[in-house]
């Protein structure tokens, strides 16, 4: 097979690479032409069909800014449907969120054979200015075990969607022209996905069913549904042309549309279709007045003799007449809450604006209430509002009582909705929604009043926080709830060292101070700056750990602190991969955190300016976090345990050989990492000048290293990160890490690393132990290095034709770095016993079996080396998903149980692996776990139990075989295989 062919191949096989959740994709054929979803999972456990981004209309940029949305064509190839559509340009307060090209929808069928399945196609609300269609906001699992299609999709928002000069030119109501060309798409391709073009609901809540109630009596829709259903939302009339018209000219005077040159509408949309996106992006948050009286960007008024209108008349005129559909209508009993908490908690209205509300009332009640109450003369406007004012504030002010302000608002969506039922003369069913769940958006809305009202907004997963009293201050976490249904806390991003910003980069971390007020632990922290390939994560400002415990009142629980791999460069401890979901059934506080990483963590000159080390160091300093801290959670100082997964377990080696961790913690778990020797001075010295070189520093001006960590100190995070990646080109297949460990003088206060692992490992050090390692590591090279970019293009093919200077890189550190005629003679050894007469290129089996049996030989030697007590596994027990799916895996290849398995067993790992909640896979599980967890507590995985697993001795090797829900003491483990590695290891001629 040619690489050609090759490339082309894997291309088509990753296509379907996004299909993790069920491992099920499907492609369709369309009116449009070929598009790609995948199966989701609906509450029931019924398998669905998820469609995202699919486009509708052609991107509305350019000359199609301010313009009805022009159909899209058909596409050649296959269209991938597996990733989410952006966003439409919208803000919340000063905050933009989004694009300009928007217009996509999704859809969740049940069913994608030829059907004739009911569609729901729903708006969603947001003030005209912001909101989307994405299933973290509106997914669609609870309607997929019905038979029903749903399409939720994405409109056009702001001045991009409505503004309006209220004339041909600029007619506005853009945003709802999109709604309409949704329904005619869904009218020419809803076939295709199972749906019935005759049974077409409309639907929206809040001014998603005000926009349903607009476009139910738009000359434009008729024809295109069938029924509607309008949530929350009313049709109230709208502003008249001249306050679209004041509207336009005061946004288009914030931009660089020179007005004094302007004068006609077609003029003034000529300059704003083309100004930047940016450019609109950036004022989407002016306001024409302090308490906005209603919308500044919403529906208008058109000429119905001009082509395309949309609304014609007011919305009260016009649902009285022969419009005659089935209507579901309906409100909550509640509805003037969420104004309650804009008005009174947060900036919606502006920071002074409830203050400003109490002062003037009379001038600012009417506006916050039209159109219900109208704009008249003055002295009526006045006395209307004193009676409402009386009768709902009476004696008390109205910034004290947000209870009374909630209710006008109440009371008018019940007035306004007896009269849209009463007006509308079509089919029926009104609904007056009364169930308070156990959640309600009062928290996402920001929510922290008294009585009714909860204290935090965002404790989402249960409605319950807690405020903890610690030795840094007080801290907001709240509660999730574990695989077996237990309640525990969750605190995230706790900062544990100051920002290793400015002249804290570089340098080893610096305990943070005590903080004033509440600290928000709710949020999840950022990553540290980071790479994969060419793409770049996370901030530098990133030393934060996350907290879970299962009790917060005094306790003395022991804690395991957890770090993860990433071969120095990458990684996280987010939730979406370390959740401590499955542990938080143990008596046992888990805490996960951010640690440098890259060039930030680990750049060296090898001297007392640039040591290096900087990420072990961060390590450190959360294990003295631990020791100062963690009693306020519940945890015992004494009972700390540190354990670490790949990378994290050479870490966790790293860090118990360290002077520095001396006492900070107990005992350690190391999965899948073991303490490889180091690279020597010369290779972090050339590495750090290599870096350097990249940078805006001018070398030639540069003498010393001192000088040169001056420089790098002061260039901006950004162009650090840019040149993250830049050494995966530095040496095509490179040997090791350029980012790693180094060699530090003991001499120098705060050496973390001071002579070879392999010298130090068996000294007097002495604290138990759990190693071990997977029993098809080798799986993930393999799939590196015949599938993806990880070490360039055509790297495969690089290291057929040279697999002599290769392969001993490859297998640095247990190879060692010889005279090159023992290497080749080595490598000759290898190739011939694991590839035979097959080729390289085409044998990744041969390939990953090199890798895991070279793990074997690392653990094995590691076990006879290490003096303290320890308790050794094998971990050979394939879970229902694998790794392999994420690390990329299309090959036709089962590779086992390959490197990080192990992980599934113990985190929940939800950004690419279903949570285990059953069968052997479960089984499992808490047989790892609650081994782990008696380490963690007792030093001894057996805890108070039988004896299962026994201790390994240096000069009786034996360890714990996990397969398949059975435990086992066994003491051989490829011996051929081990023998063969430790002679071409020791072989000295």
């Amino acid at each position: 097979m040619t690489f050609t062919l090759l490339v082309l191949l894997l291309k088509l096989l990753v296509l379907f690479s996004l299909c993790l959740k069920t491992g099920e994709c499907v492609i369709l054929e369309t009116k449009q032409g070929k598009v790609l979803g995948h199966v989701e999972i609906s509450r029931g456990g019924r398998q669905f069909y998820a469609f995202y981004g699919i486009p509708y209309a052609k991107p509305p940029v350019g000359e199609l800014r301010f313009e009805a949305p022009v159909p899209v064509e058909k596409w050649e190839g296959i269209l991938d449907a597996t990733k989410l559509p952006p966003m439409c340009l919208s803000s919340m307060g000063l905050t933009i969120f989004g694009q300009e090209d928007c217009l996509y929808l999704n859809i969740y069928t049940p069913k994608v054979e030829k059907s004739s399945l009911p569609v729901f196609v729903f708006v969603y609300g947001g003030k005209f200015k912001y909101g989307h269609a994405l299933p973290n906001r509106y997914g669609t699992h609870y309607f997929m075990d019905k038979d029903v299609i749903v399409i939720t999709f994405h409109y056009r928002l702001g001045p991009l969607g409505f503004l309006s000069t209220a004339d041909e030119f600029m007619p506005g109501n853009y945003g709802f022209k999109d709604v309409v060309e949704v329904l005619r798409w869904v009218q020419k391709n809803i076939e295709s996905y199972g749906g019935d073009k005759n049974k077409v609901t409309l639907g929206g809540g809040s001014l998603g069913g005000t926009t349903t109630f607009l476009t139910l009596i738009s000359p434009l829709a008729k024809g295109l549904f069938h029924r509607c259903i309008i949530q929350s939302g009313l049709p109230y009339d709208v502003e008249e042309s001249d306050f679209h018209k004041r509207i336009a000219w005061k946004f288009a005077s914030f931009t660089s549309c020179r007005l004094e040159n302007i004068s006609s509408t077609e003029q003034l949309k000529s300059c704003l279709k083309k100004l930047p996106a940016e450019e609109i992006a950036n004022l989407f948050h002016q306001t024409i007045d302090h308490i906005q009286p209603y919308f500044p960007y919403g529906p208008s008024l058109e000429n119905e003799r001009v082509p395309g209108a949309f609304l014609v008349d007011q919305p009260s005129k016009l649902l009285s007449g022969s419009i005659n559909i089935p209507m579901i209508l309906g409100i909550n009993s509640g509805e003037g809450g969420m104004m309650a908490i804009f008005m009174y908690l947060t900036d919606a209205y502006g920071h002074d604006a409830l203050q400003e509300l109490e002062k003037n009332y009379h001038k600012y009640f009417p506006k916050l209430l039209f159109p219900t109450i109208k704009q008249e003369s003055p002295h009526l406007l006045r006395e209307k509002t004193d009676l409402m004012v009386r009768r709902y504030f009476g004696n008390t002010k109205i910034s004290e009582n947000p209870f009374a302000f909630a209710q006008i608002y109440s009371d008018q969506f019940v007035f306004d909705f007896k009269n849209t039922v009463e007006e509308y003369k079509g089919i029926k069913y009104a609904y007056y929604y009364d169930h308070r769940n156990e959640e309600s958006f009062d928290k996402s809305y920001g929510n922290t009043l008294d009585a009714d009202f909860v204290l935090f907004s965002l404790c989402l997963k249960t409605g319950e926080c807690v405020i903890l009293e610690t030795k840094q201050g007080k801290v907001l976490g709240h509660v999730e709830i574990s695989r077996g249904g237990r309640q525990f806390y969750a605190f995230y991003g706790i900062p544990y060292a100051k920002p290793p910003v400015g002249e804290l980069r570089f340098e080893a971390p610096v305990p943070v101070k005590k903080w004033e007020g509440i600290l928000d632990a709710t949020k999840l922290p950022p990553m540290c700056l980071s790479s994969i390939g060419l793409t770049i994560f996370g901030q530098e400002d990133c030393l934060y750990l996350n907290i879970y415990t299962p009790k917060v009142e005094k306790s003395s629980l022991p804690v395991f602190v957890f770090v993860y791999g990433g071969k120095f460069k990458y990684g996280h401890a987010l939730p979406n991969r370390y959740g401590s979901h499955y542990f938080m059934d143990k008596d046992v506080i888990v805490i996960t955190f951010h640690y440098r990483l890259g060039p930030l963590g680990f750049l060296s000159t090898a001297d007392e300016f640039m040591p290096g080390n900087y990420g072990f160091k961060d390590v450190v300093e959360v294990l003295r976090w631990v020791q100062r801290n963690i009693a306020s959670y519940g945890g015992d100082k004494n009972k700390v345990t540190l354990g670490g997964g790949s990378l994290g377990g050479t870490t966790t080696f790293l860090t118990l050989i360290s002077p520095l961790a001396k006492g900070l913690f107990h005992r350690c778990i190391i999965q899948s990492g073991l303490p490889y020797d180091v690279e020597e001075s010369d290779f972090h010295k050339r590495i750090a000048w290599k870096f350097a070189s990249f940078t805006s520093c001018r070398l030639e001006n540069i003498s010393s290293s001192e000088q040169l960590k001056s420089c790098l100190k002061k260039l901006p995070a950004e162009e650090i990160s840019e040149n993250i990646g830049k050494f995966n080109t530095i040496d095509h297949i490179q040997p090791y890490f350029p980012y790693g460990p180094s060699l530090e003088n003991e001499r120098v206060p705060g050496a973390f690393l001071v002579d070879q692992p392999s010298k130090l490992l068996g000294g007097n050090i002495n604290i138990p132990m759990i190693l071990g390692v997977n029993s098809g590591e080798g799986g993930m090279m393999a799939i590196f290095m015949y599938l993806t970019e990880n070490y360039g293009h055509d790297a495969l093919q690089e290291l057929e034709k040279n697999y002599h200077k290769y392969f001993p890189k490859l297998l640095f550190p247990t190879i060692k770095q010889e005279s090159p005629h023992l290497l080749r003679e080595k490598t000759d050894l290898m190739v011939r016993r694991y590839f035979g007469n097959t080729k390289i290129s085409e044998n990744p089996f041969a390939f990953a079996q090199i890798y895991s049996d070279q793990f074997v030989f690392d653990f094995k030697n590691t076990v006879e080396e290490y003096k303290g007590i320890k308790y050794a596994y094998y971990y050979d027990h394939r879970n229902e998903e694998s790794f392999d799916k994420s690390y990329g895996n299309t090959l036709d290849a089962d590779f086992g149980v390959i490197h990080g398995d192990e992980l599934i067993s113990m985190f929940n790992w939800s950004e690419a692996i279903k949570p285990i909640t059953k069968g052997i896979d479960l089984t499992v599980s808490e047989q790892v776990l609650e081994l782990w967890t008696n380490f963690i507590t007792f030093g001894d995985p057996n805890g108070l139990g039988p004896k299962i697993w026994n201790p390994t001795e240096s000069s009786n090797f034996s360890y714990l075989h996990i397969k398949n829900g059975e435990l086992k003491m066994e003491t051989e483990l490829k011996e051929s295989e081990y023998e063969f590695w430790k002679f071409i290891v020791d072989a000295k001629t």
